[in-house]
Formats: structure tokens, C-alpha cells, sequence
């Protein structure tokens, strides 16, 4: 029988690598505010990565869940993470670096 921990790490592994995903996908084709992604170019912003990342929701709301921790925030408020994607004056490195931090369980320093 798996214990709650080993679910919770499995899950947080899961969320992990949909985070690494995503901002390779970033990396690769670039970043964009205001909406989730630019078909024509691929662009995306967080959330549109993570959409990229993976179809499975339960996954996306885990990675959701990390970069919410990584801004100090509950977990899984999309609606706060597209805003702050979104806020005037963000840039791609600040993105990324959000992305980073929420990888290595560290609150982002932005």
C-alpha cells in the first residue's frame, strides 16, 4: 500500500517535470503576456506552457500548485498566476526564474 508521502512525492515529481516542459517549451519558442499562447508563434505564457505540457489536469494543478507556493500564494489560483504573468513591466526572465524556484521548493525572489 503507498503511503500519503509517497503519493505526494510522485505527484510533486509529476509537477516537476510538467514545469520542466514548460519552460523548455518557453526557452524554445519564447514567452508571451496577456494571453495563454500565440498559435503562430508558439509563444506562451506560464499557464499556456504548462497547457503545453501536459493534458492531464491533475497534473497541471499540481505545477500550478508549485508556482503558486514559489509566490507565496495558496495553490492552484491560475486566476493569480495569469495575473501575474500578465502584471505591466513583467519580463520573460522573471517568468523563468519563477519557474526555477518553484522546481527547487524555493519561494521566488521577483
Amino acid at each position: 500500500m503507498k503511503t500519503f508521502e509517497h503519493i505526494f512525492a510522485t505527484s510533486r515529481d509529476r509537477a516537476v517535470e510538467v514545469l520542466h516542459k514548460a519552460l523548455a517549451h518557453m526557452k524554445q519558442y519564447g514567452w508571451i503576456s496577456g494571453k495563454y499562447e500565440d498559435p503562430a508563434s508558439q509563444r506562451c505564457c506560464a499557464m499556456g506552457a504548462i497547457r503545453r505540457a501536459t493534458e492531464d489536469s491533475y497534473e497541471r494543478s499540481d505545477a500550478q500548485a508549485l508556482l503558486c507556493q514559489a509566490l507565496g500564494r495558496p495553490a492552484n489560483a491560475e486566476s493569480y498566476v495569469t495575473g501575474w504573468n500578465d502584471t505591466a513591466g513583467r519580463t520573460e526572465e522573471q517568468v523563468r526564474e519563477l519557474f526555477r524556484a518553484a522546481v527547487d521548493g524555493r519561494r521566488a525572489h521577483i
